[in-house]
Protein backbone atom coordinates (compact mmCIF):
# COMPACT_ATOMS: atom_id res chain seq x y z
CA UNK A 1 0.00 0.00 0.00
CA UNK A 2 1.70 3.50 -1.08
CA UNK A 3 1.17 6.37 -0.14
CA UNK A 4 0.31 9.23 -3.23
CA UNK A 5 0.26 12.83 -3.13
CA UNK A 6 -0.89 14.97 -5.83
CA UNK A 7 1.84 16.81 -7.84
CA UNK A 8 2.53 20.50 -7.12
CA UNK A 9 5.11 22.90 -7.03
CA UNK A 10 4.62 23.62 -3.04
CA UNK A 11 4.78 19.50 -2.42
CA UNK A 12 7.86 19.49 -4.61
CA UNK A 13 9.53 22.15 -2.51
CA UNK A 14 8.57 20.59 1.02
CA UNK A 15 9.54 17.35 -0.53
CA UNK A 16 12.99 18.16 -0.89
CA UNK A 17 13.78 20.17 1.83
CA UNK A 18 12.53 17.16 3.76
CA UNK A 19 9.55 18.51 5.45
CA UNK A 20 7.20 16.21 4.10
CA UNK A 21 7.47 12.52 2.64
CA UNK A 22 5.67 10.01 0.57
CA UNK A 23 5.95 7.03 -2.06
CA UNK A 24 3.94 8.36 -5.46
CA UNK A 25 3.89 11.77 -6.71
CA UNK A 26 0.32 11.74 -8.34
CA UNK A 27 0.25 13.70 -12.18
CA UNK A 28 -3.07 14.16 -14.51
CA UNK A 29 -3.05 11.86 -17.37
CA UNK A 30 -1.36 15.34 -19.28
CA UNK A 31 1.37 13.27 -21.74
CA UNK A 32 3.79 16.83 -21.85
CA UNK A 33 3.59 17.12 -17.97
CA UNK A 34 4.12 13.92 -16.71
CA UNK A 35 8.17 14.11 -16.61
CA UNK A 36 10.41 11.40 -18.30
CA UNK A 37 12.73 11.68 -15.27
CA UNK A 38 14.23 14.48 -12.49
CA UNK A 39 11.42 13.54 -10.04
CA UNK A 40 13.00 12.49 -6.57
CA UNK A 41 9.84 10.20 -6.05
CA UNK A 42 7.94 7.73 -8.54
CA UNK A 43 4.78 9.58 -10.80
CA UNK A 44 1.54 8.17 -10.23
CA UNK A 45 -0.81 8.62 -13.09
CA UNK A 46 -4.49 9.39 -12.80
CA UNK A 47 -7.06 9.41 -15.80
CA UNK A 48 -9.97 10.97 -17.10
CA UNK A 49 -11.23 8.06 -17.83
CA UNK A 50 -15.44 7.40 -17.45
CA UNK A 51 -17.18 4.34 -17.69
CA UNK A 52 -20.95 4.84 -18.51
CA UNK A 53 -21.79 8.11 -20.72
CA UNK A 54 -20.51 6.96 -23.93
CA UNK A 55 -17.31 8.57 -23.79
CA UNK A 56 -14.83 5.37 -23.70
CA UNK A 57 -15.28 5.09 -27.17
CA UNK A 58 -13.19 8.47 -28.16
CA UNK A 59 -10.49 7.37 -25.56
CA UNK A 60 -6.98 6.89 -27.23
CA UNK A 61 -5.75 3.82 -25.93
CA UNK A 62 -2.07 4.52 -27.16
CA UNK A 63 -1.75 7.65 -25.06
CA UNK A 64 -2.90 5.31 -22.07
CA UNK A 65 -0.42 2.68 -22.82
CA UNK A 66 2.46 5.34 -23.00
CA UNK A 67 1.89 6.73 -19.50
CA UNK A 68 1.72 3.17 -18.26
CA UNK A 69 5.06 2.28 -19.79
CA UNK A 70 6.96 5.57 -18.82
CA UNK A 71 5.60 5.91 -14.78
CA UNK A 72 5.60 1.73 -14.67
CA UNK A 73 1.65 2.92 -13.05
CA UNK A 74 -0.11 -0.54 -12.99
CA UNK A 75 -3.28 1.21 -12.09
CA UNK A 76 -5.90 2.26 -14.43
CA UNK A 77 -8.75 4.33 -12.99
CA UNK A 78 -12.15 5.20 -14.12
CA UNK A 79 -15.50 7.15 -12.91
CA UNK A 80 -18.41 5.88 -12.98
CA UNK A 81 -20.55 8.31 -15.01
CA UNK A 82 -24.52 7.70 -16.44
CA UNK A 83 -25.68 9.36 -19.82
CA UNK A 84 -26.59 12.47 -19.62
CA UNK A 85 -30.69 12.70 -19.78
CA UNK A 86 -30.97 9.77 -18.33
CA UNK A 87 -34.14 9.65 -16.74
CA UNK A 88 -33.80 8.13 -12.81
CA UNK A 89 -37.46 6.98 -12.41
CA UNK A 90 -37.40 4.96 -15.94
CA UNK A 91 -36.51 1.30 -14.89
CA UNK A 92 -35.83 0.59 -18.53
CA UNK A 93 -33.08 3.37 -18.94
CA UNK A 94 -31.77 2.81 -15.54
CA UNK A 95 -30.77 -1.15 -16.82
CA UNK A 96 -29.39 0.05 -19.82
CA UNK A 97 -27.34 2.76 -18.17
CA UNK A 98 -25.70 0.44 -15.66
CA UNK A 99 -25.27 -2.43 -18.84
CA UNK A 100 -23.39 0.35 -20.52
CA UNK A 101 -21.31 0.77 -17.43
CA UNK A 102 -20.55 -2.87 -16.85
CA UNK A 103 -19.69 -3.37 -20.82
CA UNK A 104 -16.92 -0.33 -20.30
CA UNK A 105 -15.66 -1.75 -17.26
CA UNK A 106 -15.39 -4.99 -18.84
CA UNK A 107 -13.34 -3.59 -22.06
CA UNK A 108 -11.24 -1.85 -19.63
CA UNK A 109 -10.36 -5.29 -17.85
CA UNK A 110 -9.71 -7.01 -21.15
CA UNK A 111 -7.07 -4.17 -22.07
CA UNK A 112 -5.61 -3.92 -18.81
CA UNK A 113 -6.33 -6.67 -16.58
CA UNK A 114 -9.19 -6.90 -13.47
CA UNK A 115 -6.72 -6.28 -11.00
CA UNK A 116 -5.09 -3.48 -12.39
CA UNK A 117 -8.86 -1.52 -13.52
CA UNK A 118 -10.35 0.17 -10.59
CA UNK A 119 -13.82 2.20 -10.64
CA UNK A 120 -14.56 5.46 -8.56
CA UNK A 121 -17.74 6.43 -7.05
CA UNK A 122 -18.25 10.26 -8.11
CA UNK A 123 -19.98 12.97 -5.78
CA UNK A 124 -23.65 13.16 -6.60
CA UNK A 125 -25.51 17.37 -6.63
CA UNK A 126 -29.41 16.65 -6.77
CA UNK A 127 -29.25 19.04 -9.51
CA UNK A 128 -27.47 16.31 -11.84
CA UNK A 129 -30.25 13.73 -11.58
CA UNK A 130 -29.46 11.51 -14.02
CA UNK A 131 -26.16 10.87 -11.71
CA UNK A 132 -28.37 8.86 -9.43
CA UNK A 133 -28.11 5.53 -10.26
CA UNK A 134 -24.31 5.73 -10.50
CA UNK A 135 -23.63 7.00 -6.92
CA UNK A 136 -25.95 4.05 -5.69
CA UNK A 137 -24.03 1.67 -3.75
CA UNK A 138 -26.17 -1.05 -5.46
CA UNK A 139 -25.01 0.06 -8.74
CA UNK A 140 -21.56 0.00 -7.61
CA UNK A 141 -21.83 -3.05 -6.05
CA UNK A 142 -23.26 -4.32 -9.35
CA UNK A 143 -20.61 -3.34 -11.93
CA UNK A 144 -17.61 -4.20 -9.87
CA UNK A 145 -19.22 -8.12 -9.59
CA UNK A 146 -20.32 -8.15 -12.87
CA UNK A 147 -16.84 -6.43 -14.49
CA UNK A 148 -14.73 -8.05 -11.84
CA UNK A 149 -12.75 -5.10 -11.79
CA UNK A 150 -11.31 -3.15 -8.57
CA UNK A 151 -13.47 -0.11 -6.61
CA UNK A 152 -11.71 3.24 -5.95
CA UNK A 153 -13.34 5.01 -2.97
CA UNK A 154 -13.19 8.43 -2.61
CA UNK A 155 -13.68 9.71 0.93
CA UNK A 156 -15.04 13.34 -0.38
CA UNK A 157 -17.30 12.15 -2.94
CA UNK A 158 -18.89 10.18 -0.45
CA UNK A 159 -19.38 12.42 1.95
CA UNK A 160 -20.53 15.10 -0.86
CA UNK A 161 -22.89 12.17 -2.46
CA UNK A 162 -24.47 11.12 1.42
CA UNK A 163 -25.10 14.69 2.20
CA UNK A 164 -27.37 15.28 -0.75
CA UNK A 165 -28.97 12.07 0.21
CA UNK A 166 -29.32 12.83 4.01
CA UNK A 167 -27.82 9.24 5.01
CA UNK A 168 -25.01 9.17 7.16
CA UNK A 169 -21.44 8.76 5.29
CA UNK A 170 -20.70 5.83 7.38
CA UNK A 171 -23.74 3.62 6.70
CA UNK A 172 -23.29 4.81 2.59
CA UNK A 173 -19.36 3.61 2.39
CA UNK A 174 -20.34 0.39 4.24
CA UNK A 175 -22.87 -0.12 1.34
CA UNK A 176 -20.28 0.26 -1.27
CA UNK A 177 -17.53 -2.54 -2.35
CA UNK A 178 -15.27 -2.07 0.20
CA UNK A 179 -13.98 -5.92 -0.25
CA UNK A 180 -12.69 -4.96 -3.67
CA UNK A 181 -10.93 -2.00 -2.87
CA UNK A 182 -7.79 -1.43 -5.23
CA UNK A 183 -7.53 2.31 -4.71
CA UNK A 184 -8.45 5.15 -1.78
CA UNK A 185 -8.49 9.02 -2.34
CA UNK A 186 -9.03 11.15 0.80
CA UNK A 187 -9.20 15.25 1.20
CA UNK A 188 -11.06 17.61 2.71
CA UNK A 189 -14.80 18.81 1.92
CA UNK A 190 -16.45 22.51 2.30
CA UNK A 191 -18.46 24.97 0.99
CA UNK A 192 -17.18 27.18 -2.25
CA UNK A 193 -19.84 29.64 -3.62
CA UNK A 194 -22.80 28.20 -2.35
CA UNK A 195 -21.99 24.14 -3.38
CA UNK A 196 -19.73 21.56 -1.14
CA UNK A 197 -16.86 20.92 -3.12
CA UNK A 198 -13.73 18.05 -2.32
CA UNK A 199 -9.74 18.70 -2.65
CA UNK A 200 -9.92 21.03 0.36
CA UNK A 201 -7.96 20.73 3.43
CA UNK A 202 -8.87 17.80 5.75
CA UNK A 203 -10.98 19.26 8.75
CA UNK A 204 -12.46 17.18 11.61
CA UNK A 205 -15.10 15.10 9.84
CA UNK A 206 -12.81 14.67 7.26
CA UNK A 207 -10.04 13.38 9.52
CA UNK A 208 -12.54 11.04 10.99
CA UNK A 209 -13.78 9.27 7.84
CA UNK A 210 -10.59 8.75 7.11
CA UNK A 211 -9.17 7.14 10.35
CA UNK A 212 -12.41 4.91 10.41
CA UNK A 213 -11.64 4.00 6.74
CA UNK A 214 -7.79 3.18 7.72
CA UNK A 215 -9.10 1.49 10.86
CA UNK A 216 -10.96 -0.96 8.87
CA UNK A 217 -8.30 -1.95 6.06
CA UNK A 218 -5.77 -2.15 8.99
CA UNK A 219 -7.75 -4.79 10.66
CA UNK A 220 -7.96 -6.64 7.72
CA UNK A 221 -12.27 -5.98 7.60
CA UNK A 222 -11.54 -4.39 4.11
CA UNK A 223 -9.30 -5.21 0.97
CA UNK A 224 -5.76 -3.40 1.53
CA UNK A 225 -5.51 -0.60 -1.68
CA UNK A 226 -2.70 -0.42 -3.83
CA UNK A 227 -2.55 3.11 -3.45
CA UNK A 228 -3.96 5.75 -1.01
CA UNK A 229 -3.94 9.15 -2.38
CA UNK A 230 -4.01 12.70 -0.72
CA UNK A 231 -5.89 14.76 -3.41
CA UNK A 232 -5.33 18.30 -2.38
CA UNK A 233 -3.21 20.86 -4.05
CA UNK A 234 -2.41 20.40 -7.98
CA UNK A 235 -1.60 21.60 -11.19
CA UNK A 236 -3.79 24.01 -13.14
CA UNK A 237 -6.10 26.65 -12.71
CA UNK A 238 -8.44 24.54 -10.97
CA UNK A 239 -6.10 24.15 -8.08
CA UNK A 240 -4.19 27.45 -7.80
CA UNK A 241 -6.29 28.39 -4.86
CA UNK A 242 -6.07 25.53 -2.80
CA UNK A 243 -2.33 24.52 -2.87
CA UNK A 244 -1.78 25.96 0.33
CA UNK A 245 2.20 24.90 1.66
CA UNK A 246 0.78 24.91 5.08
CA UNK A 247 -1.80 22.46 4.27
CA UNK A 248 0.56 19.99 2.67
CA UNK A 249 3.09 20.11 5.34
CA UNK A 250 0.56 19.99 8.55
CA UNK A 251 -2.12 16.86 6.82
CA UNK A 252 0.94 14.86 5.06
CA UNK A 253 2.78 13.83 7.54
CA UNK A 254 -0.17 12.99 9.91
CA UNK A 255 -1.74 11.15 6.28
CA UNK A 256 1.36 8.53 6.02
CA UNK A 257 2.28 7.86 9.34
CA UNK A 258 -1.37 5.98 9.27
CA UNK A 259 -1.37 4.80 5.83
CA UNK A 260 1.98 3.33 6.90
CA UNK A 261 0.97 1.87 10.76
CA UNK A 262 -2.18 0.08 8.87
CA UNK A 263 0.27 -1.53 6.14
CA UNK A 264 0.10 -4.83 6.09
CA UNK A 265 2.75 -6.15 3.65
Amino acid sequence: MKFAVNYSHAAADLLEAGQIDFDLFKFPDWPDFVPQNGLIRKPYVHYTLAAGNGSQAAVDWQMIAGLRVRTASPLVNTHLMAPAGLEPDDPAQVEAAIQGMVADLQDLVARFGAENVVVENMPFYVQNRHMRVAIEPATIQRVVGESGCKFLLDTAHARITSAALGIDVYDYINALPVNRLGELHVTGVGWHDGERIDHLELLVEDWEVFDWVMAHIAAGRWTQPKVVSFEYGGAGEVFRWRTEVRVLAEQTPRLFATVQAARRN
